[in-house]
C-alpha cells in the first residue's frame, strides 16, 4: 500500500465513520407511523358488514388524522376473499365503509385495510370476531317504569313514573323532557285518577294532573340538576290512594336524537359542537354519520341529517356522542323507531374495536429503526479495525523509515536516539477507539 493511499484511507475512513452515523442516526429514529382502526357492532350472522375506519399518522406523543387517503378493505374468511370495498378518509381522518358478504359468518373473518399503492404494508390487518354477546355487555340501558309496591291485600294504588323518551337531559333555553305517569289497581288502568306531583331537581317544583282513561297522565319538564328526585301522590274516583317515590337520573350534556319525517333533528344544551351518530339495533350497526351543532337564540344547540334511506330495522336506537366512538359519559341510545312501549329504555351501545393496526405498525417501525442502527454501529466497529490497522501500520512505517535513515547515516546509538513509542501508540490507539466507540454507542442508543 503506497504512502498517499495510507494516508487518504487514515483520513478518510473515521470521516466516513461519522457520516454514516450521523445518516443513520437521521434516518434510524422512530418515524410517525401511519396505521388504521377499525370499529364496527357485531359481526357474526352478519351478511351487510358497516364498518367505521380510522386512519391515524402516530409518534409516540401525539396521533393526527391521516386526511384523504385513499384505502381498500378486503375481508376474507377460509382463504377466500368474500368482499372488498375502496373509500377515502375524510378531514378527521374517519370513513364509513360497508362490506357485503355472501352469507354470514360466524366465525372469525380476516380484515385487512390496505393503501391504494399495493407496494406499502398494510394499514391494519388481523382477525376479527365481533360477538353479539360482547356488545350487548357494553351497552348500557336507562329508562323504564319504577313503580311502587302496594301492601298485599289492600287498596292501595300501584303508581308507575319514566322518562318518555327513556332518559332525561339537562334543560337549557327551550330544551324540555316529558314524564309519563301511570296509575292502576289490582292490575287495572285506573281512570280519572288525581294525581299531583312534586319534584325536586326540576320544573314545576308542583303541580297537579288527571290521569286518562287508562290511568295515564304526561308531565312536561326542565330538568336543572342531575338528578330529579319525583314524588307522586294520587287518588282514584273509585277509592284507594297510593305513593311513590322515585329518582330519575338526568343525563348532563346528552344530545338528543329525534326522528322527524326524513331528517334526524339533533338538540343539545352541551358544547359539543359536533355531534356524532351511531344507528344500531340488538344484534347489527347500521352505520354512522356526523353533524355539526350550532347555537340557537334561546342558548341550546341543534343539528339535523338525512334519515339513512336503507334503514328498515325496528327497533332502532340511535346513539349519539361528542366523541367518534360512541363511548362518552353523555352517550345515549335513543329508541326512535320501533319503541313499542309507552315508556321505552335506552340502549346505549359502544362500537367494537375490531382490528387496531397501530401495533403492528409501531413494531415495523421499530425494526427498521432497530437495522438501521445496527448496520450504523457495525460499520463504526469495521471503520474502527480499519482505521486501528492503519494507524498502526503507518506507526510502524514511520519508525522503519526512521531507523534506516539514521543506519544509512551512520549513527550508531539508535535506541537512545529513536526509542520505541509502544506505549504512545497504544495510548493514542485506545483513544481512536474509544472515539468510535462513543460513535458506535450513540448509534444504538439515540432515539
Amino acid at each position: 500500500m503506497s504512502r498517499a493511499r495510507g494516508r487518504f484511507l487514515l483520513f478518510v475512513t473515521p470521516v466516513s465513520a461519522v457520516a454514516v452515523v450521523l445518516l443513520g442516526v437521521i434516518s434510524g429514529g422512530v418515524r410517525p407511523f401511519r396505521s388504521a382502526r377499525v370499529y364496527s357492532g357485531p359481526t357474526q350472522g352478519i351478511t351487510d358488514l358497516r364498518l367505521r375506519v380510522e386512519l391515524g399518522d402516530r409518534d409516540r406523543i401525539v396521533e393526527v388524522p391521516a386526511t384523504g387517503v385513499p384505502f381498500t378493505v378486503v375481508a376474507w374468511a377460509f382463504g377466500q376473499r368474500l368482499a372488498s370495498a375502496t373509500a377515502r378518509s375524510d378531514e378527521l381522518g374517519s370513513a364509513e365503509v360497508s362490506l357485503s358478504l355472501p352469507k354470514p359468518v360466524d366465525s372469525a373473518l380476516e380484515l385487512v385495510v390496505e393503501p391504494v399503492s399495493h407496494d406499502q404494508a398494510p394499514l391494519a390487518r388481523g382477525l376479527v370476531l365481533g360477538s353479539r354477546s360482547a356488545f350487548r355487555a357494553l351497552a348500557t340501558r336507562r329508562g323504564g317504569f319504577q313503580r311502587s309496591t302496594p301492601r298485599v291485600g289492600s287498596s292501595e294504588l300501584t303508581l308507575a313514573v319514566a322518562p318518555s323518551r327513556g332518559v332525561l337531559v339537562t334543560a337549557q333555553g327551550a330544551l324540555d323532557d316529558e314524564l309519563t305517569i301511570a296509575v292502576s289497581r289490582d292490575g287495572r288502568d285506573a281512570r280519572g285518577a288525581r294525581i299531583t306531583v312534586k319534584l325536586e331537581g326540576a320544573t314545576p317544583s308542583e303541580t297537579d294532573l288527571v290521569g286518562d282513561e287508562r290511568g295515564r297522565a304526561r308531565l312536561r319538564i326542565r330538568a336543572t340538576e342531575p338528578q330529579v328526585r319525583v314524588q307522586l301522590h294520587a287518588v282514584s274516583p273509585n277509592g284507594g290512594e297510593g305513593n311513590l317515590a322515585a329518582r330519575l337520573e338526568v343525563v348532563q350534556g346528552a344530545i338528543r336524537a329525534t326522528k322527524r319525517g326524513d331528517r334526524l333533528a339533533l338538540e343539545s344544551s352541551g358544547a359539543a359542537s359536533v355531534a356524532y351518530v351511531g344507528f344500531f339495533d340488538e344484534s347489527q350497526r347500521y352505520g354512522g354519520a356526523r353533524a355539526a351543532l350550532t347555537g340557537t337564540a334561546d342558548g341550546h344547540l341543534v343539528g339535523d341529517l338525512p334519515w339513512p334511506s336503507h334503514l328498515s330495522a325496528s327497533p332502532l336506537w340511535v346513539v349519539t356522542s361528542s366523541q367518534p366512538d360512541l363511548a362518552s359519559p353523555s352517550a345515549v341510545g335513543w329508541p326512535v323507531v320501533g319503541a313499542e312501549t309507552e315508556a321505552p329504555q335506552t340502549f346505549d351501545a359502544r362500537e367494537l374495536l375490531l382490528l387496531d393496526g397501530a401495533p403492528a405498525a409501531r413494531v415495523r417501525e421499530e425494526r427498521r429503526a432497530r437495522r438501521i442502527r445496527w448496520v450504523t454501529a457495525g460499520y463504526a466497529a469495521l471503520a474502527l479495525l480499519l482505521t486501528c490497522y492503519l494507524f498502526v501500520r503507518r506507526v510502524r512505517e514511520a519508525d522503519v523509515n526512521f531507523e534506516s535513515h539514521l543506519t544509512r547515516s551512520g549513527v550508531d546509538e539508535i535506541p537512545s536516539i529513536a526509542p520505541r513509542r509502544r506505549g504512545r501508540a497504544v495510548l493514542a490507539a485506545a483513544c481512536i477507539a474509544l472515539g468510535f466507540v462513543v460513535l458506535a454507542v450513540f448509534a444504538l442508543l439515540k432515539d
